[in-house]
């Protein structure tokens, strides 16, 4: 075995490729993984490309190479296609490291790995699990989350949770490199105003709008608390056509103290979060949700359902308080509850907020992940001598 192959400058400069993102700017949780990671990676010498299948609203991140691949807009396809042609950019631009985002992403980790690069596939939620699937939809991701798992050097998962289940269902250990939180502090924005709302007067809800982040629910219970100034404050990307979105609205109409805030930047969901009385995330299914870690950051009260997902942001519910998933009467009496008790949640969300900066910083996470990738490559290499 030759010694040369481990030369340190071998790893100071890597060629990693993020395949495949949606919209860089609007969508959730994955986008802003990638985003995050990306920028972090590329300070430290190395050559980042993200492949993207949605060219519109690219951000510019010094260093950071966006590529547009087409992809067939139609249900889980389009990232399964933007991969596959992913991929192919990928291999043509040199890519050394193959970091898929999400198992439906990874079913062509095979195709790198035949040219002797490295395939990683992270999960970041069990995606046929979503309830936007139709039966047909959720075995096409089942068979690729296989694939996914099989084909890949190694798996990461953004939770405990979801390496437990992989762990369980294909006998593969993942590695766990969770998400982190982005606090800043911000005083330019004028959203409050803009909205109309008042500092502590309104529940905050942040996430896209899709029916298993469970938005209805909150709706619900919200229209059940009999406080004519306080407001719901819903901040999540829609679409006006989708249909879900329209049963949102049909649920709202009625109640003009629900805010459907739309998209927000960082800079307007840093007021948002730090002025709240309450954050709630009402989810069914989660990978590890970003928009809950960030609203502990902040040192907001947070409320949550009590899928494990969320009880381990919670650390196991002691950072918040959470009640039954879809439970929309015991959401009722906690958000009546979390209203008229301040002194007590607020002491709870001081805890957490120390505890969330330690544990999820990007930073910190971002230098587990190179050591990562290097501990890959060099493994990878030490296979092919």
């Amino acid at each position: 075995m030759s010694f040369t192959k481990f030369n340190p400058s071998w790893f100071n400069d890597m060629k990693i490729g993020f395949i495949c993102i949606k919209n860089a700017k609007t969508s959730g949780g994955v986008e802003k993984y990638t985003l995050e990671m990306a920028r972090r990676l590329c300070n430290k010498g190395h050559q980042i490309y993200i492949y993207t299948t949605d060219n519109n609203d690219i951000p510019i991140i010094k260093g950071v190479r966006f590529v547009y691949v087409p992809s067939i807009r139609k249900g889980p396809l389009e990232k399964i296609t933007g991969s596959m042609f992913a991929t192919f950019y990928a291999l043509y631009h040199g890519v050394e490291i193959f970091h898929y985002q999400a198992f439906g992403a990874g079913a062509f980790a095979f195709i790198p790995r035949i040219f002797g690069k490295v395939s990683i596939t992270q999960g970041h939620g069990i995606e046929w699990k979503r309830a936007k699937w139709g039966r047909l939809g959720k075995l096409v991701l089942i068979l690729t989350e296989a694939m996914s798992v099989k084909f890949s050097n190694s798996v990461l998962t953004v939770s405990r949770v979801q390496a437990k289940d992989i762990e369980e269902r294909y006998g593969k250990v993942p590695a766990v490199i969770p998400g982190g939180i982005s606090p800043i502090d911000c005083s330019n924005s004028d959203v409050l105003r803009d909205l109309n709302i008042k500092r502590s007067g309104y529940i905050l809800f942040v996430a896209r709008l899709v029916a298993e982040k469970g938005a209805h629910y909150l709706i619900d219970a919200f229209k059940n608390i009999y406080d004519p100034n306080l407001r719901l404050v819903v901040a999540g990307g829609y679409d006006d056509n989708d249909p879900y979105f329209r049963q949102l609205i049909v649920k709202a109409q009625n109640d003009e103290r629900i805010i459907f805030a739309g998209f927000k930047s960082q800079d307007d969901l840093s007021v948002l979060y730090t002025n709240a009385l309450t954050y709630v995330i009402p989810s069914e299914l989660e990978g590890l949700s970003l928009s809950l870690l960030d609203a502990l950051a902040y040192g907001v009260p947070c409320v949550a359902s009590d899928i494990p997902e969320n009880l381990e942001a919670l650390d196991g519910g002691r950072l918040g308080t959470v009640f039954a998933n879809a439970d929309i009467f015991e959401l009722t009496e906690i958000l009546n509850y979390v209203v008229t008790n301040q002194a007590a949640v607020i002491e709870t969300a001081s805890e957490a907020k120390q505890f969330v900066r330690l544990k999820y910083n990007w930073d910190y996470l971002a230098e587990i992940l190179h050591e990562f990738y290097i501990g890959q490559r060099r493994s990878n290499l030490d296979n092919e001598s």
